[in-house]
């Protein structure tokens, strides 16, 4: 009696783990059928959230969804502008995005983006405002690098400027002059 009253408290506490267990499902493979060939993975999965859900799956990780370098037929490893904007991607164009992002929420169902940050293949130069303010008003750690490794100058050259033609050397430094970020220089 003994060992079939533990074997049924061991079962319930077991039930009791599974219930609360998350499960997240990878939602994509290498070659899923991308946008340039017609087809929308973004639609594919929104379609199936409800089945995903009724499934226990709480979480789906789609691929990267960033315009990449290599068009609409890319797995999105290749980031050429990570704002989508209204340019279609492997995964399909914001509003089919949208859809699926708002189709997993109704359905209690939290999706994570795969998003690769420090890689870019191309794109257009950017200027970010909020690293130029960070450096400029908020730095104030010792002995540590900026949040970027991306810094725009622009030096204004020709017309009313007193900048002609040349060589122009930029020096920089960090602010805590530790050695390993302070004086390089670049031409």
């Amino acid at each position: 009696m003994k060992k079939c009253l533990f074997t049924l408290a061991l079962l319930q506490c077991l039930c009791l783990f599974s219930v609360a267990q998350q499960v997240m499902m990878q939602g994509w493979y290498w070659d899923y059928p991308k946008t340039a060939a017609g087809f929308s993975w973004a639609d594919t999965l929104r379609l199936k959230a409800a089945n995903l859900k009724q499934s226990g799956i709480t979480h789906v990780w789609f691929p990267p969804h960033a315009v990449a370098s290599f068009g609409a037929g890319s797995n999105g490893y290749d980031p050429k502008d990570l704002f989508i904007g209204n340019q279609t991607t492997g995964l399909g164009t914001r509003p089919n995005l949208n859809a699926m992002l708002a189709e997993f929420t109704s359905q209690g169902i939290a999706p994570v983006a795969d998003v690769i940050y420090n890689h870019r293949d191309g794109g257009s130069v950017e200027t970010n405002p909020a690293v130029k303010d960070y450096i400029n008003n908020h730095y104030n750690a010792s002995k540590e690098p900026f949040p970027s490794d991306r810094y725009r100058v622009i030096l204004p050259i020709g017309g009313s400027t007193g900048n002609g033609a040349g060589s122009y050397y930029f020096k920089f430094s960090s602010k805590s002059g530790d050695s390993r970020f302070n004086n390089y220089q670049f031409k």
